[in-house]
């Protein structure tokens, strides 16, 4: 065609479009053509072929197709919502709203790589830059929606731990493909790397990856806790396990087994073959058979206890039952898989002693009087799926004759594993922030009372609001993880901290409303109180459980020592909180027997925390009874320590004057000093809680007298007016009372100068320049 063009049409240059040409191999393929003249007289055809990067119609053709697409998504969509109407309509239960929304957010993602190729090709390129920052911030929205819930589209607040554990993931992903996507934007197209397409193609599959996932649990997750199944089923193996009639049914199948042949091998050969090789009933039904043809007292035994066991199985929902003598011989087991007559001892040579089972055998050995639980691996007998198991010894007379061991159903298996993926000083953080959690929420609730009793009202409004806002951010940290602390890893911790998080969204509005109507009745005061001790308990077992998770995950973390110091501050909180409710004549009775036992609680663990104690020497109702303490043997700890102890001892007898107290004016005096040293000695707890959070610890720093003079005098007043700043500006936002805003309006300008003065006092510049002396000659490196 190019060069019937240039003959026909010589003195021009002819475009022929691209079409499929065979010499290249049926690529798409454009020639442009000309003829060529010597002197006027036309000689030839000169000819090129287009490389594929300068074919013209590629935007026409891509808009095709963006436009097929545009049509296709939208027949889609009709045919769905037709769909869904006529389920509703046929009274069909819809799947939740959740897995919808993740869907539409796994279908988002691809929209956005769609629409950051058609910019790298530019096709449209500004609106396609348009379009995936408004797709960006869709996909924003469903995944918020998902993880916190949305009220307007009737989806609740994410608390399936596999499920949000791999949302965290989605956002961990989005988060780098975001960091591409605003290269492209602020990339030329011509200058778009090969790089940044790689980058972004790998970052989009990181997402979808982990969208595919979240996808996956949304499906599944029937709020069924693996945690809650594997308690039960040590409960049942515990009570079988002490049936009495156990011990003598061990060991008639011993004899019987004894009896059957000469030694193991043949044992092994003739039941086998007995009970599956001959069993007429299809595998997996092989328990159906009540007991094998033969005059071997096996089959006799077998006939007498198998329906028991079987019968056992079924009600408990177990996956098989198995019975096993010293010797690791399977003498015994419901579900005639691979595994009976086998042997399991370690030193043995039997084909599964390196498993599960073999594990569990073992175990029961070494611990005969405890539960021990065999974690999920594969498991050959069970055609190499995930199997755990639970066993124990089997006493009779007091001594040993077998082991009992169960294995566990496939419900009890955990559909996501998190308790080994999370770090040491991720523990640590996350323990820490739920025992702050409880600090904050005590903290808000005796500032609320001191407000309550007009104890120094100005510092208690700000310290309130404070503390609401830190007590708020601090469980939302928690919740769905943020930065180094983990989201909930066991379902059992997040119900707790979800549970805790609604009762405090209540408390909040309570104290909030009370103050604004200036309603301390005794109702309003009760309802505050049992919010307050509501989210108290729950967060304190969430506390419980964190150790407890922390310790299955890595046992050498010191988690019950951190989880002991960081109550502390806790404890000091509500003791005020209980003194403040029983003076304002709530549960008197009650509150006043809670304050001594919170006063004691804070020095049993105190002393705890110094002198280490032993797991079995507690008594019922100690915090963490089931954990040893390590003695606290560092310098610094103990110096820490002593200042908390004096500190403590300070608080509890002010707090006991205001017990005492038989006036307002000897009330509010005791009430403002226990304030104060609740502050010191809380800053004292804290210094103590560093130390035994950290790794290393150093104490040794020194300062001059006056140079002590100086950093107070001019840092002390600096934090205050900051926080007064701000807090008077959270003020006007909170809506307690007009007057209280138009002050507080007043406040936030005077403070405004205030901090301009403060900052150029010349004191102040000596205190920076003293501790950038002090700094630079502390240690060698910043590090």
């Amino acid at each position: 065609e190019a060069y019937e063009a240039a003959r026909t049409n010589p003195d021009r240059i002819t475009v022929i479009d691209w079409k499929p040409y065979g010499p290249s191999n049926g690529a798409l393929a454009s020639f442009l053509s000309t003829g060529i003249r010597k002197n006027g007289v036309l000689i030839g055809v000169f000819c090129t072929q287009m490389p594929p990067e300068a074919r013209l119609t590629q935007a026409l053709d891509l808009s095709n197709v963006e436009r097929e697409n545009t049509g296709l998504l939208a027949s889609v969509q009709m045919l769905r919502q037709r769909y869904s109407s006529h389920a509703r309509f046929s009274g069909i239960e819809l799947a939740p709203k959740a897995q919808t929304f993740a869907q539409s957010q796994l279908l988002t993602m691809q929209q956005i790589m769609k629409e950051a190729l058609f910019a790298i090709l530019d096709v449209k390129r500004t609106d396609y830059l348009v379009a995936m920052q408004a797709s960006e911030q869709k996909f924003d929205d469903l995944h918020r929606s998902l993880v916190w819930g949305d009220m307007v589209s009737g989806l609740p607040d994410l608390s399936k731990i596999c499920t949000l554990h791999s949302m965290l993931k989605v956002g961990e992903a989005l988060r780098d493909l975001q960091k591409y996507l605003k290269l492209l934007r602020d990339t030329q197209a011509v200058a778009v790397s090969r790089e940044l397409l790689t980058n972004l193609i790998f970052s989009e599959n990181d997402v979808t990856a982990a969208m595919k996932d979240a996808v996956h649990f949304f499906d599944i997750d029937d709020g069924m806790d693996p945690a809650v199944e594997v308690a039960k089923h040590r409960g049942y193996t515990a009570t079988d396990a002490a049936d009495s009639e156990l011990a003598d049914v061990i060991v008639a199948f011993k004899e019987a087994w004894d009896s059957f042949a000469a030694n193991d091998a043949e044992r092994l050969s003739g039941l086998q073959t007995a009970y599956i090789t001959n069993n007429e009933h299809p595998t997996g039904s092989k328990d159906q058979l009540d007991f094998a043809t033969g005059a071997e007292e096996y089959h006799k035994v077998h006939k007498q206890y198998h329906p028991k066991y079987r019968s056992i199985l079924y009600e408990r929902n177990y996956y098989d039952i198995f019975m096993l003598d010293l010797r690791g011989n399977l003498i015994y087991s419901v579900y005639k898989e691979l595994d009976y007559a086998t042997n399991f001892a370690i030193n043995g040579s039997g084909q599964w002693k390196d498993s599960g089972l073999g594990e569990a055998y073992e175990a029961a050995l070494k611990n005969p009087d405890t539960i021990t639980v065999i974690d999920w691996k594969p498991y050959g007998p069970s055609a190499g799926a995930l199997a755990s198991f639970l066993s124990t010894g089997i006493r009779k007379n007091g001594e040993l004759v077998g082991v009992f061991a169960t294995q566990l159903p496939p419900e009890a298996k955990p559909i996501c594993s998190v308790l080994n993926t999370i770090p040491a000083q991720s523990w640590s953080d996350a323990i820490a922030e739920v025992s702050n959690q409880r600090m904050l929420v005590q903290k808000a609730t005796r500032m609320y009372l001191q407000i309550a009793k007009g104890v120094d009202m100005e510092a208690s409004r700000i310290d309130f609001v404070l503390a609401v806002g830190d007590a708020t951010a601090s469980l939302r940290k928690t919740l769905k993880g943020y930065d180094s602390i983990p989201a909930p890893p066991t379902q059992a911790i997040a119900n707790l901290l979800l549970r805790a998080w609604n009762q405090w969204e209540r408390l909040e509005v309570e104290m909030k409303l009370s103050l604004e109507l200036k309603d301390y009745s005794f109702k309003a005061l009760t309802t505050i109180m049992t919010f307050s001790k509501e989210v108290d308990t729950d967060l304190n077992s969430a506390v419980e459980q964190y150790v407890l998770s922390a310790t299955a995950a890595q046992p050498t973390l010191p988690s019950a020592t951190w989880a002991v110091s960081q109550r502390q501050t806790g404890l000091l909180e509500r003791m005020a909180v209980e003194v403040f409710f029983m003076r304002l004549g709530i549960d008197a009775e009650a509150n006043a027997a809670g304050f001594r036992r919170s006063a004691d609680d804070f020095e049993i663990s105190h002393w705890e925390l110094l002198k280490g104690r032993k797991a079995s020497a507690q008594a019922p109702g100690t915090f963490l009874p089931d954990m040893d303490l390590s003695e606290t043997t560092d310098a610094c700890t103990l110096d820490a320590m002593l200042d908390v102890m004096k500190t403590f001892s300070m608080v509890n007898a002010s707090l006991r004057q205001v017990i005492a107290s038989n006036s307002t004016a000897s009330e509010r005096a005791a009430m403002d000093e226990a304030n104060q040293l609740i502050a010191s000695a809380s800053g004292a707890t804290t210094i103590a809680l560093t130390f035994y959070q950290a790794e290393s610890r150093s104490c040794a720093i020194t300062r001059s007298t006056t140079m002590w003079e100086v950093v107070l005098d001019g840092l002390s007043r600096l934090p205050y007016l900051f926080y007064k700043a701000e807090s008077e500006f959270a003020l006007i936002e909170s809506g307690f009372s007009q007057t209280w805003l138009s002050n507080a309006a007043a406040e936030l300008t005077n403070h405004k100068g205030f901090i301009r003065t403060e900052a150029s006092d010349p004191k102040l510049v000596d205190a920076f320049l003293a501790f950038k002396r002090g700094w630079d000659s502390f240690r060698p490196t910043d590090a």
